[in-house]
């Protein structure tokens, strides 16, 4: 004998904690996508090989694949090389410096001359590349 009639209990999802989770990948994704667009090195590369092509002096610096470092085609060792970039930083604060090197140049050889550059006061690199010969 039942003297209590039993109530069946309904199933009841609790959507609270998971709008709470998506907003929180939300947010997440959206502070995380903003950081992948900036880059701590700073390229300018050419649109296409029919722009105007104008020439500005800059100072070109070459690293070739034995090692040789050439400011202005004029061969320089590492001191000398760090005194003449502090002597361009002085006379034009703003100029930017061409570095153009070999493929063969190791990543962490670019990344010490890199360094090196900022480190001379000169704030700006521009990549020099290649057109491709048609």
């Amino acid at each position: 004998m039942q003297l209590f009639e039993r109530k069946k209990k309904q199933p009841f999802i609790n959507l609270t904690p998971l709008i709470d989770i998506l907003f929180l990948l939300i947010i997440f994704f959206v502070i995380s996508s903003r950081l992948v667009d900036e880059s701590g090195v700073q390229l300018e590369l050419p649109t296409s090989g029919q722009a105007e092509k104008t020439t500005i002096e800059l100072p070109i610096l070459v690293m070739a694949k034995t090692g040789e470092l050439l400011l202005d085609n004029q061969l320089l060792q590492t001191q000398e090389l760090l005194f003449q970039l502090q002597q361009l930083a002085i006379e034009k604060p703003d100029q930017p410096i061409i570095l153009q090197i070999d493929q063969a140049v190791s990543h962490g050889r670019v990344i010490q001359m890199m360094d090196y550059i900022k480190s001379a006061g000169i704030k700006k690199i521009i990549f020099g590349t290649q057109t491709p010969e048609q």
